[in-house]
This record gives structure tokens, C-alpha cells and sequence, in this order.
């Protein structure tokens, strides 16, 4: 039985100024961006274990298309996105 994804309004936020950057790049990128990010929330809903640890509670999924990283946390049958970031932009995030 897949967990339940719930994302937080950061994570929200960060998928929605991607496909913001994404708009002035090219016409299709953001659709594929929106596909590509919605898929790997399907695997980890599904599987979420299979996502390595970044921290003590923190996992990270890369998407297969694309530069980002979606961080969450798994308990009881639900899993906490707390952030879609660009792999370049972990580092600065880690300091909030």
C-alpha cells in the first residue's frame, strides 16, 4: 500500500519557482519538470526505503531528468516533502 506524500508549503513553493525558471527557458520544460517531479513522488510513496538516508531521518530522491532533489521524511504510512531542491542548492538549504 503506497504511503500517503504530503508536501509541505516550502517544497510547494520550491516546485512552483522551478517551473517558473523553467517558463523562460523553453516552451515544454516546465510540463516535463511538473512530470518528471510527480513521478518520483510516485516511487517514493510507494517505496520510500529505497531512497538512501542524507541525515539521521532525511532522504533524498534525485529526479531522473533533471537537477533537483526531493527531501523527505517517512513516518507512520506518510511521507513529509520538506523540499525540492536543485543539487546545487543543498548545501545553502542544510544552513537554515
Amino acid at each position: 500500500m503506497p504511503h500517503r506524500v504530503i508536501l509541505s508549503p516550502g517544497a510547494k513553493e520550491d516546485i512552483r519557482s522551478a517551473i517558473r525558471w523553467y517558463v523562460n527557458k523553453q516552451l515544454n520544460l516546465p510540463l516535463r519538470f511538473a512530470a518528471d517531479t510527480k513521478t518520483t513522488l510516485r516511487r517514493l510513496a510507494r517505496n520510500p526505503y529505497q531512497f538512501p538516508l542524507v541525515n539521521h531521518l532525511q532522504r533524498r530522491a534525485l529526479l531522473k531528468r533533471f537537477p533537483y532533489a526531493i527531501y523527505f521524511t517517512v513516518s507512520a504510512g506518510a511521507v513529509l516533502v520538506t523540499a525540492v531542491l536543485h543539487q546545487r542548492r543543498f548545501n545553502l538549504w542544510c544552513k537554515r
